[in-house]
C-alpha cells in the first residue's frame, strides 16, 4: 500500500490518499482511502482485470481529488469502461473529496505505451502531467513518435480536456 498525504492551503484537514495495485485482479483493483480530519470519509474502488497504476494524486481549489495513472488495455474509474489503444495508456480522474462521487474520467495514448510519472495543478486548477512514452503516444493532441523512450509534458484544463503537449528525447531511453 502506497500512501500520499495532500495539505489544501485555506482548509482546515489533510486528506489522506492510499491506493493499492495488485496486477491482473479484478477483485482487488486500485483503492483509494480519503481521510478528512483523521477519519476515513469514503472508500473507492476501480479498475478493471488488466494491471491499473495510480502514480499521482492532487486536490484542486474546490477540493475535489484528481488521481493520475496508467492501465493495461482497459479500466473503470466509475464512469464506464475506458479501452485504450496500446497495451500501456494514461488516465485522468476527477472525484469530490468529500464524498467520493465520480466527476469524470479520460484516457489518453496511442498505440505505443505511455506512462505518467508526475502531476501538477495550477492555481486556475488545469492539470500538468509528465512522464514517458514508447513507439507512438497521444496525449489528446496529433501523434508523437518516441526514439527509443521518450518524455512528454501535457496540460489539460479542470475538465480534463487537452489543452497542448510537447515531447522531447534522444536515441537513448529518456
Amino acid at each position: 500500500t502506497t500512501r500520499h498525504a495532500v495539505n489544501v492551503p485555506g482548509l482546515n484537514h489533510t486528506t489522506t490518499f492510499y491506493y493499492r495495485v495488485k496486477s491482473g485482479a479484478a477483485t482487488s483493483p486500485i483503492r483509494s482511502f480519503v481521510k478528512l480530519f483523521g477519519v476515513t470519509s469514503f472508500v473507492r474502488a476501480f479498475g478493471r482485470t488488466g494491471q491499473d497504476c495510480a502514480t499521482g494524486v492532487a486536490v484542486d481549489s474546490f477540493g475535489n481529488l484528481v488521481i493520475v495513472g496508467y492501465f493495461q488495455t482497459s479500466v473503470d474509474m466509475g464512469g464506464g469502461i475506458l479501452t485504450g489503444n496500446g497495451i500501456w495508456e494514461i488516465f485522468i480522474a476527477k472525484y469530490s473529496a468529500v464524498t467520493g462521487e465520480y466527476l469524470w474520467s479520460k484516457r489518453f495514448g496511442g498505440p505505443g505505451d505511455e506512462s505518467i510519472s508526475c502531476m501538477v495543478l495550477d492555481a486556475s486548477d488545469n492539470i500538468y502531467l509528465g512522464g514517458n512514452f514508447t513507439g507512438i503516444g497521444n496525449f489528446g493532441g496529433s501523434n508523437s513518435t518516441a526514439v527509443g523512450s521518450d518524455a512528454f509534458l501535457a496540460k489539460y484544463d479542470t475538465n480534463g480536456n487537452y489543452q497542448w503537449d510537447v515531447t522531447f528525447g534522444g536515441p537513448a531511453g529518456d
